[in-house]
């Protein structure tokens, strides 16, 4: 081998060995629970009244759905 070559070599062995510890290192972590996929969002269907006035979301309260309005206070004008 030139010197080049085992230069360039020698460059790409901390490359290889950080990604090979980095893919084992991912490989360890274990996948999510399928009820992390299945859990109801807490706050879903958000929205706001036509006038303005009023937002609506429906969440989960325990076992049941709840609707939840309140008033739409937020001004963007004032600072």
């Amino acid at each position: 081998m030139s010197h080049s070559t085992l230069g360039c070599v020698r460059s790409l062995v901390p490359v290889l060995l950080a990604a090979l510890l980095f893919d084992s290192a991912t490989a360890a972590t274990p996948p999510p629970p399928i009820d992390a996929f299945a859990r109801m969002p807490a706050i879903r269907n958000v929205a706001i009244s036509p006038d303005g006035q009023q937002l609506l979301f429906i969440t989960g309260v325990e076992d049941s759905e709840a609707v939840v309005t309140i008033p739409a206070t937020f001004d963007a004008a004032r600072r």
